[in-house]
């Protein structure tokens, strides 16, 4: 994962792009939206943006493309690790292929 930590209290991982058939990628979005409201509070306008305690992670499904689109921003570089990892699992969870952070 590329993040970039140069702002203070602002650290970001870089866009990535997840493969995801055209088919599936709302029903993964709304898999992603069901858990995450049971444990944190989201935004569920185009995607779904979680509210951690120190940042947030973004997965949206692409309007042109067979992809899934995800950011995450944290106020540290742990902060950024978790968001990160947590944002990976449920994407995972909800079906998606392996992938890794760009």
């Amino acid at each position: 994962m590329n993040s970039n930590c140069c702002l203070p209290g602002k650290c970001q991982a870089d866009e990535t792009r997840i493969d995801c058939p055209d088919n599936r990628k709302f029903k993964v979005i709304e898999e992603i939206r069901k858990g995450a409201l049971k444990e944190y509070p989201a935004i569920t306008i185009d995607g779904v943006r979680i509210i951690y305690p120190e940042g947030w992670g973004l997965v949206r499904a692409s309007n042109s493309q067979p992809v899934l689109v995800a950011r995450c921003e944290s106020t540290s570089s742990e902060g950024l690790e978790f968001i990160t990892g947590d944002l990976r699992e449920r994407i995972l969870r909800a079906g998606v292929k392996d992938f890794t952070w760009e």
